[in-house]
């Protein structure tokens, strides 16, 4: 692509991205919960999403669909801020070649991931620009992007019976166990059968005393 049309592509990609984002934030409005920080999430995209010129070659042909994603697990624990799916739509033209219903592609697809590092801050209230807001740390926003390609898709070739057949098998083959799992699943089998028999002496005492 050339410079203009790069920078086309990429323009449109951030206005569709950012609205993705903001009405994600009326939903979460309407909900009463958290809303997220467009400017911290899409800042870092501006500018460097031209770096990945595959992803943009790709949009610039082809009309796309995106789609937020968000897990409170990896905020806390991984520090990130979700992601957004980037679903590419089929031309017209691949539709009727492949007397396929399908908008989308289903071998493929992109996922941008949000994230962030806690670092400690040189910004202070003697710097131009100071808002007033404490300066202790900041998060320094960040994001990777992957290509996700489906290679294939398979399903079982018999019926129950074959596959009753190829467990007891798996469950015979001494490279399939493992020391640890056996033990634990062992020890959680004869708590439950305590807790079962526990709960019936306790039922029975009842059932006497009543008597």
């Amino acid at each position: 692509m050339s410079n203009m049309d790069t920078n086309n592509t990429k323009e449109n990609f951030m206005i569709n991205l950012i609205e993705t984002l903001n009405n994600e934030n009326i939903k979460r409005i309407n909900n009463n919960r958290e809303i997220i920080d467009v400017c911290h999430l899409t800042s870092v995209v501006d500018l460097q999403i031209e770096k990945c010129e595959e992803f943009l070659n790709d949009i610039s042909n082809h009309k796309y669909d995106i789609e937020y994603q968000y897990n409170e697990e990896d905020y806390i624990s991984n520090y990130k801020n979700g992601k957004v799916k980037i679903n590419i739509r089929k031309t017209d033209e691949e539709k009727e070649n492949n007397n396929n219903i399908y908008n989308v592609y289903h071998n493929y697809c992109y996922y941008i991931h949000f994230s962030f590092d806690i670092v400690s801050s040189s910004y202070t209230f003697t710097d131009e620009g100071y808002n007033g807001q404490e300066c202790n740390d900041w998060s320094i926003p960040s994001f990777n992007i992957d290509k996700i390609i489906k290679l294939g898709e398979y399903i079982w070739q018999g019926n129950e019976e074959d596959y009753l057949e190829y467990e007891k098998q798996f469950e015979l083959n001494s490279k399939n166990k493992n020391e640890e799992l056996e033990t634990l699943k062992l020890e959680k089998d004869k708590q439950e059968l305590r807790d079962e028999i526990k709960m019936l002496q306790e039922k029975l005492m009842l059932l006497e005393g009543g008597m």
